[in-house]
């Protein structure tokens, strides 16, 4: 089946959650069940948004700058460990701020979609990084097995807050787990086995210039309920560089191996590989645009 929806990973670099939903929802007139607040701010590089925290928290102390990793490019990253003295079961976190930031960008959904701007029945949706990401991207190695518990202790507290005040029939949850293709067939299955509740969605990573069919055929393994949406990265942060004619046979290939899975063929939808908080902003309504490009030349609805 043919890509009918549209997915957003989070960040985009536009300057306020006003004009992201605007952007959005102006751009991309149909496919979209959730929206993004952009993630915009001091919010708009991931995790820098709790390791900025963490660097100012007593409990801890610096231990040099993390070094980059091959082909990824990342802003200085400080290395942290517990400070002399503090043992990790008492640290102290602050307040993580997810909970606050979305709440005020709710106020902003609503709005927009009490006068039309926002379609009825899309959701708002909030982004929050797995505890691992922010631990073992921060700190030495041998202190973040005892800090991972507390700190998962402090972001689900603030996520709890978050969904005390928002009325949950209104909002979206996504949870960052930045994985390789292959791997998160394996990580979409153990939640899906795992979870208490119904898995909504799960959105994959595809390098632009993937159409390699063997990169693909673990997705034949998939194991997810024929009601949760599946949205992959067919929409390239360059287009101009991207081989003519490299989306079809992406799409192709999805829906070939869709087909082999237990839920059988199904539809599904398109995002970017991530977030687009570090695409030029310029770039950025060129990129929505693309959305729905895509949709028009290989959706459902062509």
């Amino acid at each position: 089946m043919p890509p009918a929806g549209v997915h957003f990973n989070g960040s985009v670099n536009l300057p306020d959650t006003e004009t992201v939903m605007r952007e959005i929802s102006s751009r991309i007139p149909r496919g979209v069940r959730r929206v993004t607040d952009g993630e915009t701010g001091e919010r708009y590089y991931w995790i820098m948004f709790q390791v900025q925290k963490f660097a100012a928290m007593p409990d801890f102390q610096s231990a040099g700058m993390r070094e980059p990793l091959p082909g990824v490019e990342l802003p200085p990253m400080p290395l942290l460990r517990l400070a002399d003295g503090v043992a990790a079961e008492d640290v102290h976190w602050p307040d993580l701020g997810y909970a606050t930031a979305y709440t005020d960008s709710y106020q902003v959904f609503r709005r927009l979609q009490d006068d039309g701007t926002i379609a009825p029945g899309v959701r708002f949706q909030m982004q929050y990084p797995t505890p691992t990401a922010p631990i073992a991207g921060t700190f030495v190695p041998e202190d973040r097995e005892g800090l991972i518990a507390s700190y998962e202790a402090a972001l689900f507290a603030d996520l709890d807050r978050a969904l005390a005040r928002l009325p949950h029939e209104q909002i979206a949850v996504q949870w960052d787990v930045a994985v390789e293709f292959a791997m998160l067939v394996q990580v979409a299955n153990a939640v899906t086995a795992a979870a208490r509740r119904p898995v909504n969605f799960f959105s994959f990573t595809v390098p632009q210039a993937q159409r390699d069919s063997d990169y693909f055929a673990p997705l034949a393994d998939l194991r997810t309920e024929p009601e949760t949406e599946l949205y992959f990265a067919l929409v390239p942060y360059y287009p101009a560089s991207q081989a003519v004619g490299t989306t079809a046979e992406q799409v192709a290939h999805i829906d070939k191996n869709l087909a082999k899975t237990s839920a059988g063929s199904r539809g599904w939808g398109i995002c970017t590989e991530c977030g687009m908080g570090r695409v030029q902003a310029d770039d950025v309504p060129t990129l929505l645009d693309l959305h729905r490009t895509i949709l028009d030349a290989h959706g459902a609805n062509r």
